[in-house]
């Protein structure tokens, strides 16, 4: 007869622990890595590609900066245009991939996982932990970077002073008050609130802005122009509305061309119509009127703007070239930055690879324009800037105390068996 026990239940304190150690394992596979690190690639290839037919911001918007991201083949995509033509525009004709914040996200928990599981702390190690420690700051600072770095430009003449940026991707439509010569009043309604049929009250504005029509990306013409296909009037009844038409296409998607976004508003105040309002950021100059309590207002659609507490003062803008060409060799600015610290201010130089960086806002020399006379400074505004730095730092005293422990035992291990071989 033999002699059997009952085996004591699982108790749910070893489920749970059972669980998680199951989940780590899984977590920590190597085949998991390998398997992100070959996804992160396919997804940065398809970018690449894209990148032919989309901007670098759309690019890096569709595949990186989202938990889902997807090849669309009616874009191009390698394919030929007449393809992309006969394929409806459905979402069953994108090809669904991970997006840069899952891989990013998985790629991080992957590492932890694994350092939990299988990695044991010992001195022999500290160069390792130093490396992952590098690449796990790496992760986080992209992910920083995504959520809070912004870009705008600042466009200087020569003698002119600005304490804004604007950034040229997204506009704003403001209101200026004028009433009062020595200080004006802006109020800015963003892009994003300008959709037909919208209805916008600001507590700041005397009348109601309600939206007749908005295009993301408008070129607009003068009526007299000759005769062209795809021309519409513009439904609007002041100032520059009833002279001009607008032609409506597609966002602007490559570096070289830009969107002109255009909208329509009509303004009320009470029972009183001031009627409908073209504002696009083509036209240069904004536009005027008065309200019924007197007060005098300026409209215009331009780039969202970020005001700064300091002032730059473009002084000289110089161009040089390779002689013989008009390939740029250098291009500087000349600048006096004021600010109320310093009222006196302070000259400064910006030119190539060699920036302005003032209260956590970066001015890199990036383009000029009218013969030279203008230049246009990228600002940047990025909270996490020193994070890869620091991961670089890591990873490089990483690798050389990890190196330099293995030197040293191998050394030690020479050492020995040269003794033992002498007695």
């Amino acid at each position: 007869m033999t002699d059997t026990t009952d085996q004591p239940p699982a108790t749910p304190h070893r489920r749970t622990s059972s669980a998680l150690k199951l989940a780590l394992s899984a977590l920590s596979s190597l085949r998991l890595t390998v398997f992100l690190l070959g996804a992160s690639m396919v997804v940065v290839f398809l970018a690449t590609i894209d990148q032919v037919h989309l901007g670098i911001h759309e690019v890096i918007d569709i595949y990186f900066h989202r938990f889902i991201a997807y090849y669309d083949l009616r874009k191009g995509g390698g394919f030929d245009e007449s393809v992309g033509a006969i394929l409806p525009p459905t979402p069953f004709f994108r090809i669904w991939l991970p997006g840069g914040y899952t891989l990013g996200t998985l790629l991080l928990v992957n590492l932890i996982a694994a350092h939990t599981v299988r990695f044991k702390m010992s001195w022999r190690k500290s160069g390792i932990f130093l490396i992952h420690a590098g690449i796990v700051l790496l992760l986080i600072g992209e992910l920083f970077t995504g959520l809070l770095a912004r870009e705008s430009q600042m466009t200087l003449d020569e003698g002119q002073t600005l304490n804004f940026s604007e950034d040229p991707l997204e506009a704003e439509l403001a209101f200026v008050d004028v009433s009062n010569p020595g200080l004006e009043r802006h109020i800015a309604i963003p892009e994003s609130r300008l959709r037909p049929g919208a209805v916008i009250a600001h507590p700041e504005l005397p009348f109601r802005v309600e939206v007749v029509d908005f295009r993301a990306n408008a070129r607009l013409r003068t009526k007299e122009g000759p005769a062209g296909e795809g021309w519409l009037d513009v439904p609007a009844n002041q100032d520059l509305g009833p002279r001009v038409q607008w032609f409506p296409m597609a966002p602007a998607r490559t570096l070289d061309d830009v969107s002109l976004p255009a909208v329509v508003v009509r303004l009320r105040d009470g029972g009183r119509d001031f009627g409908s309002w073209l504002a696009s950021r083509q036209i240069p100059v904004s536009q005027a009127f008065t309200t019924s309590d007197g007060r005098s207002w300026r409209l215009a659609l331009r780039g969202r703007r970020s005001y700064k507490d300091f002032s730059i003062t473009l002084n000289e803008f110089q161009h040089e070239r390779y002689p013989g060409t008009n390939i740029p060799k250098d291009f500087s600015s000349f600048i006096t930055l004021t600010s109320p610290e310093d009222r006196k201010g302070r000259d400064i130089r910006i030119w190539m690879n060699h920036p302005l960086r003032h209260e956590g806002y970066t001015f890199y020399q990036h383009q000029f324009a009218n013969d030279d006379t203008t230049s246009i400074l990228l600002v940047v505004n990025n909270p996490s800037w020193l994070i890869p730095y620091i991961s670089c730092v890591a990873v490089f005293l990483g690798l050389g105390v990890q190196f330099g422990i293995g030197l040293f035992s191998h050394l030690g291990r020479r050492r020995k068996k040269a003794a033992a071989a002498v007695t």
